[in-house]
């Protein structure tokens, strides 16, 4: 102990194989004596080196001991990091002990690593056990763990493991990373056998995950061998998904391989986007190979998308190469916008080069992309060079686009040649726009100080609106301060103006006196905008305090801006408590468009749980747009359960409205079996433009909505 006491005088312990010698021979009992003498030194935080190599020493000898010290030592990230490398090593030595240990600890961010690192060892052994511990995880975040478990299950018993994953019946958002665990572990044992097994989930975005996680084993391990496989598939849009996602995961050493493969594709759509997924990595690897092979392809859009990928990803190792070739191009837009971001590349790996070439330039409608490009490239290195080649640029998007980059840039460097660069520029968009960032800036290091130079502006509306963008600011840093300075305000109108920005800013640090101020806004619209936004805020934060809030108002249009705010903030953690909050506080008080929002967000995660309660909807219109979303998810994601659930609604309006979304989503895979729903339709007028579209007789104009009560011929006509 005292030689590494004296190793780290004045300095930072450094590990060496005479340390790992001394230190290695020591048994848990007599490192344990070391930590605990040492302990002072441990915590400082240059000693990282000689703390986590001592932990993980003891740690690998006696886990569970290791940790009990490590969890007395204050809170840190490197605390965190070591209780992690303890755990490991605890559920290698003694999964139970160590994972009741998990169990027990509260709800944090430090207990949801750990309770993947638990996830992983029981994965290997027992894998329903793993399942169970995956509930620990909140919802969102049980998608990477249930991949995990799936992934070592399917590598010892696939079949067993595809059978558990079809009777959890998971949601598609935690779903898709299981059964992409599974089918990769699976096709590596055998390939053809997980391609087979594909077929149990049933259609929809679970079966595609499965279908791509087995290709993308295969095409790393053997992929013409994968080919040869697809190739024998019936035509039609499962062999074309297949052979797209070969051509995405294809080795960059066999691009003959490839091409032979894209060249057995439908010409069209499916080999544009087999050419699409794999041109970069080509264009990596032998770009003039794929530049002779895109040469080759018929004139039209997608031969100009192929080139762009080619050059775009040619000029990042040899820029002056691209720029040659994007020569060869004929002049017009599509070679403009390629321009520019092949003349970055260049201009960032030789601006001087780059530069004098701007100047010999002969296409003159070209030339602001180039200054653009220059302007982009001098950012970082000489700012005030930057707003100089900014200056060859016209008045326009491009311009608009650039500016704040450069604006940023500058004040960083020379504040005071950025406000005389900004003063300076013509009146219009982009010098508001520099003016307004510029500001922001100074605000941020110094808002007294940015609002004395701001209300030097000679030009009032210019100073009015970059006083609000100060006192936005100032608001964030010293909401006290910048107050007292709003109620001074000596005209009225201005301090109607800024009232808005106060409230907004506000709401994140005192929801209360920002909920008070409120009512200074004088536009009704911007009130119930900005009350919105504020029960948006407070709802995240405090939901209780901000429903209390919410009965003491007694305007209802202000009532029904908060109550909205609330619900939307809820909606995004949970739809089905937004939901019956919505039923116990908003039912007659609040507009019921909200409710599609809810049901949006519910129908992406949980479309069967949403389905329960939509006709709990009081208002019609408001039903048939949530049923159309709702629909419109579900088949996506899993069409057969959506089918079932069609077969079971009533004839209404909303299964009028259900049923085009679903036939409109399955024409694309099936036309056939989309017919066969169209009878269902009650509406003649629906009904005839679902026919029509189907069989492909007349452009479809945007269907009407049915309307009125149930049955059939109750809606109205195309």
């Amino acid at each position: 102990m005292r030689r590494i006491s004296l190793a780290c005088e004045g300095r930072v312990w450094r590990r060496s194989a005479a340390w790992e010698e001394i230190l290695e021979s020591l048994s848990a009992g007599e490192l344990e004596s070391v930590v605990r003498q040492l302990d002072s030194l441990l915590r400082q935080p240059a000693q990282k080196e000689l703390r986590s190599f001592l932990i993980g020493l003891w740690a690998r000898r006696d886990a569970a001991a290791a940790l009990r010290c490590v969890v007395e030592w204050p809170g840190s990230h490197d605390r965190d990091r070591l209780v992690v490398m303890c755990c490991r090593e605890w559920l290698r030595q003694d999964p139970s002990q160590a994972s009741e240990w998990v169990r027990a600890l509260p709800s944090s961010s430090l207990r949801h690593e750990l309770v993947n690192l638990v996830v992983e060892a029981w994965s290997a052994t027992d894998p329903v056990v793993a399942l169970e511990w995956c509930l620990e995880l909140p919802p969102l975040m049980r998608g990477k763990s249930y991949g995990m478990v799936f992934s070592a299950w399917g590598a010892s018993d696939p079949q067993e493991a595809l059978s558990h994953l079809i009777g959890l019946n998971l949601p598609p958002s935690v779903g898709h990373e299981a059964v992409s665990g599974l089918y990769r572990s699976w096709a590596l044992l055998s390939p053809r056998e997980a391609l087979e097994a594909v077929g149990q989930l049933g259609r929809g975005t679970l079966q595609q995950a499965a279908l791509r996680a087995a290709l993308q084993s295969w095409a790393e391990v053997s992929p013409r061998e994968a080919a040869a496989h697809v190739e024998n598939l019936p035509e039609g849009l499962q062999r074309n998904r297949a052979m797209l996602i070969l051509a995405e995961f294809w080795p960059e050493s066999d691009p003959e391989g490839v091409v032979e493969l894209l060249q057995r594709l439908p010409p069209g759509t499916a080999r544009e986007e087999g050419l699409r997924l794999w041109l970069p990595q080509w264009a990596q690897v032998a770009p003039d190979a794929a530049w002779g092979y895109v040469g080759k392809l018929p004139d039209g859009p997608a031969k100009m998308e192929a080139v762009s990928q080619v050059l775009q990803q040619w000029a990042i190792d040899e820029p002056e190469k691209a720029l040659e070739k994007l020569r060869e191009l004929p002049r017009g837009k599509a070679r403009t916008a390629l321009l520019e971001s092949v003349f970055l590349q260049l201009a960032q790996k030789d601006p001087q080069q780059a530069w004098a070439l701007v100047h010999q330039w002969s296409v003159e409608v070209e030339k602001p992309v180039l200054y653009a490009a220059m302007a982009r490239a001098w950012i970082e290195l000489d700012p005030a060079r930057a707003a100089g080649a900014a200056a060859g640029l016209p008045p326009g998007p491009l311009a608009m686009e650039i500016i704040p980059e450069i604006v940023s840039a500058y004040a960083q460097a020379d504040e005071r040649g950025a406000r005389q660069w900004a003063l300076g520029l013509p009146e219009g968009p982009a010098r508001d726009l520099a003016l307004g960032r510029l500001v922001q800036h100074m605000a941020a290091a110094d808002p007294v100080g940015a609002l004395e130079w701001v209300l030097q502006a000679p030009r009032p509306a210019e100073q009015r609106r970059l006083v609000d963008t100060v006192l936005q600011e100032w608001v964030r840093q010293d909401s006290h301060g910048a107050l007292q300075w709003w109620n001074q305000i000596p005209d009225p109108g201005l301090r109607s103006y800024l009232a808005p920005s106060v409230v907004n800013e506000l709401a994140y640090s005192d929801p209360v006196r920002a909920f008070e101020l409120a009512d200074a806004i004088p536009d009704p619209l911007e009130r119930q905008g900005t009350l919105e936004r504020l029960g948006r805020i407070w709802g995240s934060s405090n939901l209780d305090e901000a429903l209390q809030r919410m009965a003491g108002i007694g305007d209802p249009a202000a009532l029904d801006a908060f109550l909205q705010g609330v619900i939307r903030s809820v909606t995004e953690v949970d739809p089905a408590e937004a939901w019956a909050l919505w039923r116990t506080h908003g039912a007659g008080k609040t507009s019921a468009d909200v409710l599609v929002q809810v049901f949006g967000e519910w129908a992406m995660y949980d479309p069967v749980s949403a389905s329960r309660h939509v006709q709990g909807i009081p208002d019609p219109d408001v039903r048939l747009r949530v049923v159309e979303q709702l629909v419109a998810s579900w088949v996506s994601m899993n069409p057969d359960q959506a089918s079932d659930w069609l077969q079971r609604l009533p004839p209404t309006p909303e299964r009028d409205v259900a049923l085009v979304t679903f036939v409109r989503h399955q024409a694309g895979m099936d036309r056939a079996a989309a017919a066969a729903w169209v009878p269902w339709i009650q509406d003649p007028g629906l009904r005839a433009a679902m026919e029509r579209e189907l069989a492909g007789a007349a452009a479809v104009a945007p269907w009407p909505m049915p309307t009125g009560g149930a049955g059939a011929g109750s809606g109205v006509g195309p």
